[in-house]
């Protein structure tokens, strides 16, 4: 009986050291597993940190925001400007650097004075060289997850993005309404510049009539001298050939006067009648 007694007692102690090594293994395994997790979950952390095409300069007072493309087009160009400038920079993408539809950049920006401009203005060139400009760029506004959606419609760029209060943001609206603006800007400066031309083309013509009436008149005036001029030159003619008929008439009197005295002292001296002396008297 004491003998069974050992025996049964041995037999607990080796269930209970083997139970105990299993315990050992399993919490072996447990650790290792659970270290097998984290790594997994450090390497897929890590694999989840994208780097993007970076537009602009990096610094410790940049403006930042993680911009897509999706307009539709490829963008070679970017410049953004504050409110007050009166151009926009150079193109703040490296030289042949383009912007495909869907990509997104990490854009970065330094402004002359960060603490006084809250709004920016921001100009695209399309790979077709088309130009547009985009109003109230905020970076503060943005959301710390949220990217900024570069969208094209209606002739018009404009943004989505999620703002810091959890709203969505669509600048569509406002660039429509800024380029009606202008639109119609454009078209009274033109109705102004064509009533302009069409006024000074008027104006040219009546100058025009005014130096051709100018013309006319001097003309007329010329035309009534010369007929003065002629008339003066009949008068004076017709004073010449009276003076020249006068002196002729006068002459032909004087003429005939002289022929009459000649032919009177031509004609013979009568012979003296007996009653006559020599010096035609009568004799008493």
């Amino acid at each position: 009986m004491k003998k069974m007694m050992q025996i049964l007692t041995l037999s607990a102690c080796v269930l209970g050291m083997a139970a105990c090594g299993s315990n050992k293994e399993d919490a072996a395994a447990k650790e290792s597993s659970e270290t097998t997790a984290s790594s997994t979950t450090t390497t897929t952390s890590s694999s989840a940190e994208k780097e993007y095409q970076t537009v602009g300069v990096k610094s410790d007072t940049a403006l930042e925001a993680l911009v897509k493309n999706n307009t539709g087009k490829e963008i070679k160009a970017v410049a953004i400007k504050a409110e007050d400038q009166a151009d926009f920079p150079e193109n703040m993408m490296a030289e042949d650097d383009t912007i495909k539809n869907s990509d997104t950049v990490e854009l970065f920006y330094t402004p002359e004075n960060k603490d006084k401009q809250e709004k920016y203005l921001m100009q695209i060139t399309f790979a077709d060289d088309t130009v547009k400009e985009i109003r109230d760029l905020d970076f503060a506004a943005v959301a710390a997850d949220s990217e900024v959606e570069l969208n094209f419609a209606d002739d018009v760029a404009f943004l989505k993005y999620k703002n810091k209060d959890g709203v969505m943001v669509d600048t569509k609206e406002t660039e429509v309404a800024v380029k009606n603006q202008k639109e119609q800007e454009a078209a009274a400066t033109q109705a102004a510049d064509t009533q302009a031309q069409a006024d000074a083309e008027a104006a040219a013509a009546a100058q025009a009539q005014a130096a051709v009436d100018a013309d006319a008149a001097a003309a007329a005036n010329a035309q009534a001298q010369a007929d003065a001029n002629a008339a003066a030159a009949a008068q004076a003619q017709a004073d010449a050939n009276a003076a020249a008929a006068a002196q002729a008439q006068a002459q032909a009197a004087a003429d005939a006067a002289a022929a009459a005295a000649q032919q009177q002292q031509q004609q013979p001296t009568p012979a003296p009648t007996p009653d006559q002396g020599t010096d035609n008297c009568l004799d008493l």
